[in-house]
């Protein structure tokens, strides 16, 4: 089976409330371990290490927050959507992100010497990460208007908390940038949406404002796909169908980067293309030496 396949199978277990009997590995590599539908005498020993790995996670955040009680971070995902679950010990995670507005974000990158893209609060193997661009960083150098306006609006209207519609555009984001690599980031989307709330139609509808509303299509396309019982359609052109089944299924990169040429002006495409293409992607190339010459001096 193939993994559009074996999720399939997953979801169908999942949802009439039997065992599923499957790869082992599928389980691991999606963040499946800890659901109801598992046979727990496999996993019984890796659910237990989780479990004390989000203890110690949380543990860990309450260090940072009265630390750093002076300023306002945001909940998007991990241990905040857990709470949308019906049983939180099916959902693991393995660090903790938070974001924060710019300016808060420039102070902590000072203080714990972060990076331009995120600021890690590191004790004892854990992390903490903490970012103020949401957009991957592929996307950085080019972001069109809409999108940069998407950034400095979120920060304006979050001071008290996330919206659902912002959480589902953010969830949607991060799991189109992850290339679909893992399934309970849908579960994450299924259950933020589960009782309508936010309502699709109106958040696909704000979405378009910022040009964001295809990360949030491609997202719900694939978790009707899979089997997730939503009550929305999406309808798609067969390339976009091809381009995603084969992005869920074989996580490549070209797949992704064409998906983002479609959606974006002709211009920014070509840009993608250039950098994608010939390394002109100078951000990106800059990152990728650095963290080689950290590897040499390891």
């Amino acid at each position: 089976m193939n993994r559009l396949e074996l999720s399939q199978k997953f979801l169908t277990s999942y949802f009439s409330n039997k065992l599923f009997i499957g790869n082992k590995m599928f389980l691991r590599l999606n963040g499946l371990i800890g659901f109801p539908n598992i046979e727990k005498s496999l996993v019984r020993e890796e659910i237990r290490i989780w479990q004390v790995r989000k203890m110690r996670l949380i543990s860990l955040l309450s260090e940072f927050l009265e630390r750093f009680n002076q300023f306002n971070f945001i909940f998007y995902k991990g241990i905040d959507i857990e709470k949308k679950y019906p049983n939180t010990i099916a959902r693991f995670y393995s660090d903790i992100d938070l974001l924060c507005d710019r300016a808060t974000f420039k102070k902590l990158r000072r203080v714990l010497n972060g990076n331009s893209e995120e600021v890690v609060y590191r004790k004892r193997g854990l992390e903490i990460e903490v970012k103020s661009n949401f957009f991957w960083h592929d996307m950085s150098s080019i972001l069109p208007s809409r999108r940069k306006k998407y950034l400095n609006d979120f920060y304006k209207k979050t001071n008290k908390g996330i919206s659902s519609f912002d959480n589902l555009i953010l969830l949607s984001i991060h799991n189109f940038a992850h290339q679909f690599a893992r399934l309970d980031r849908f579960f994450d989307i299924y259950f933020l949406i589960k009782d309508q709330e936010p309502n699709i139609r109106q958040a696909l509808n704000y979405a378009e404002e910022y040009n964001l509303s295809q990360f949030i299509r491609y997202n719900l396309f694939l978790l009707k796909y899979l089997g997730f019982p939503i009550d929305y359609n999406v309808i798609l052109n067969k390339f976009e169908k091809f381009l995603i089944l084969s992005l869920f299924n074989k996580n490549k990169n070209r797949y992704k980067l064409l998906l983002i040429m479609l959606n974006l002006n002709p211009m920014y495409g070509v840009v993608i293309f250039l950098q994608k293409i010939f390394f002109l992607d100078i951000p990106n190339t800059k990152r990728m030496l650095k963290n080689l010459k950290n590897k040499i001096k390891i």
